[in-house]
């Protein structure tokens, strides 16, 4: 008899303990996916190669800005999975000859993903580093081109050691912690 509850137990707690592996595997995989979602996959893939940009540059911005959101509308009005202002969009519409723009048209996942990828390709030209890149999507072209003149925030004029926005200094560290995440996503 007390063999047989020495199995028992033995099987009992076996089974607990595939039950806890179950448990933190399934959890892991739901907080991950939550934390780190991909959708539009293919049309992320099609504009980053269309512009030079990397695709997991793109999901990280669209991670930190929208959550995946294609109908999400910022405070200041920026709309859309990549939060694109209309002003911008209507000058990245002039430059890809996008003919009948309209704003509304930026909740249309694969025209703010091919906006936001072709803005991201065009500050690529702007900056010679990432990071200036990912702060000059959120603060503004021209906010981070004052910066590195100003020497507080860089000593060489083309990289910037800090940034005066914590909202900006946040917003890249988030895009570059996505951005590990997402390359797994993207390995060919």
């Amino acid at each position: 008899m007390h063999k047989i509850f020495r199995v028992k137990t033995k099987i009992f707690i076996g089974l607990v303990v595939v039950l806890v592996i179950f448990l933190i595997t399934f959890f892991s995989i739901t907080t991950y996916s939550y934390l780190y979602p991909l959708k539009y996959k293919a049309d992320i893939m099609e504009y980053a190669e269309e512009y030079g940009v990397r695709p997991e540059l793109v999901a990280s911005i669209i991670n930190a800005e929208s959550r995946f959101d294609a109908t999400a509308v910022s405070k200041k009005g920026a709309m859309g999975l990549m939060q694109i202002m209309p002003a911008t969009a209507e000058w990245i519409a002039c430059e890809l000859e996008v003919e009948d723009f309209k704003s509304e048209d930026l909740f249309e996942p694969r025209v703010n993903i091919r906006f936001g990828t072709y803005y991201l390709s065009y500050l690529m030209t702007k900056f010679e580093g990432e990071y200036e890149v990912i702060c000059a999507y959120n603060a503004g072209e021209s906010t981070v081109r004052a910066w590195l003149k100003d020497s507080s925030y860089s000593s060489d004029g083309v990289k910037l050691e800090k940034v005066a926005y914590s909202e900006t200094n946040s917003y890249a560290n988030k895009v570059l912690k996505n951005l590990s995440r997402y390359s797994k996503a993207f390995d060919k």
